[in-house]
């Protein structure tokens, strides 16, 4: 997936409410991180299968809506006899810094056919509240098992980013930190205490 998107800073949402006898406020916006996580779903009711995309989430912690103007997606099917309906599971994700850009490092696992493609997502900022989704295919070191890409030009204290695994049999799992999207690790330095 790629994506253009624009920040608009100091958004009201409009939450809607049943309407009765009885005059009630507007409730609060209640959801953690961006809401939706994921603005992308296949809709397989119908014939045809359809693209179902939400154009905008909304993040309450800086009433922030983000809107995309612009997105690329690429959609995945598999053999209808295949008998694997089960997503791949990330284990776990990490994007450590290195010389001149970041190393993301993916632990993803599938119990019934073999992971066969792991992206990282990551924001690129392209100005004053705008910014980029990119998407780049990791590549699987088969001692480990692990998958990996360094990309060059991040920083890895601002960077931030989702998950997509595949398997054979078409399943894709989106990870995205419970929609508060993966950041960087920042490594930690502990010197020794010296009293005189």
């Amino acid at each position: 997936m790629n994506a253009v998107f624009s920040d608009v800073v100091n958004f009201n949402p409009l939450v809607s409410m049943p309407v009765t006898d009885t005059l009630l406020p507007e409730p609060p916006f209640e959801a953690d991180g961006w809401f939706p996580a994921k603005f992308w779903a296949a809709n397989r009711f119908g014939d045809p299968d359809r693209l179902t995309i939400v154009a905008g989430q909304y993040n309450d912690v800086n009433s922030v809506e983000r809107l995309y103007t612009n997105l690329t997606l690429e959609s995945v099917y598999a053999d209808a006899a295949e008998a694997d309906f089960l997503p791949p599971v990330v284990w776990d994700s990490h994007a450590q810094a290195v010389s001149g850009g970041v190393r993301f490092t993916i632990d993803v696992e599938d119990f019934d056919s073999d992971v066969q493609r792991v992206l990282v997502t990551y924001k690129v900022p392209a100005g004053s509240y705008k910014g980029q989704w990119w998407s780049l295919d990791l590549t699987v070191n088969p001692l480990t098992g692990e998958w990996s890409r360094i990309v060059p030009g991040l920083n890895a204290f601002t960077v931030e980013y989702f998950v997509q695994a595949m398997d054979a049999a078409g399943n894709v799992t989106v990870s995205n930190n419970k929609s508060f999207f993966y950041g960087g690790d920042i490594s930690k330095l502990y010197v020794p205490i010296v009293r005189r």
